[in-house]
């Protein structure tokens, strides 16, 4: 699918060139016991935890999304894509990062919660104000907040497209600050963050 000149390769090695820039910038904003959560498809995720791995940062976790209802592979040559795969990794070998182990066993119905998570598509409310190419559920950006953050913890989003992560910070009470480019999926952005504050979450939205 093309999604837009931001997700077009520019061949493997200008591609992990710029997973190692940005990764390197926001390992500079995490606190010492910060950590950072990246989603991919196996076109970027391999190269984003090579990179990771580069920058010194310590791996906690791979987790797949795997998704319910997936488009069907309309070429019959390859299996439906059905997951992405997201890394979840520290600043740094020092980092003691934080781990809300009981609340994710609560979520999970009193077990354990495993590394494989089946979590559908964003609903048609959650795209009210509009669609973006790589939109993820609040579900799942609720799942990683609650995960590895506290209350009014600070949430950045590098890549924020249509503020799913602020919309899911703002529900987890955490404070959020998002950078993006493209001028229609900030206005889209702007819309989705005032409308979820005005339901009475309480949480605050900054960017």
């Amino acid at each position: 699918m093309d999604k837009g000149r931001w997700d077009r390769s520019r061949g493997a090695e200008l591609n992990h060139q710029f997973n190692l820039e940005w990764l390197s910038r926001c390992q500079r904003l995490l606190t010492a016991d910060g950590t950072i959560w990246v989603s991919g498809t196996q076109h970027v995720i391999h190269s984003v935890g090579f990179a990771m791995q580069q920058l010194g940062m310590k791996l906690l976790n791979d987790i797949v999304w795997e998704k319910p209802n997936p488009p069907p592979n309309l070429s019959c040559r390859y299996f439906a894509h059905s997951a992405e795969t997201l890394i979840w990794a520290g600043r740094n070998k020092q980092t003691k990062h934080l781990f809300n182990y009981r609340l994710m066993k609560e979520i999970n119905g009193g077990k354990q919660m495993k590394s494989v998570w089946r979590i559908a598509a964003p609903r048609p409310q959650e795209k009210a104000f509009g669609r973006h190419p790589t939109q993820k559920p609040v579900e799942l950006l609720e799942r990683i907040i609650l995960a590895s953050s506290r209350e009014q913890d600070w949430v950045f989003d590098p890549f924020a497209g249509s503020a799913t992560t602020g919309v899911a910070a703002v529900r987890c009470g955490r404070r959020f600050v998002g950078c993006e480019l493209d001028g229609k999926a900030v206005e889209l952005s702007r819309q989705r963050l005032q409308a979820e504050i005005a339901t009475g979450y309480g949480g605050t939205a900054v960017g």
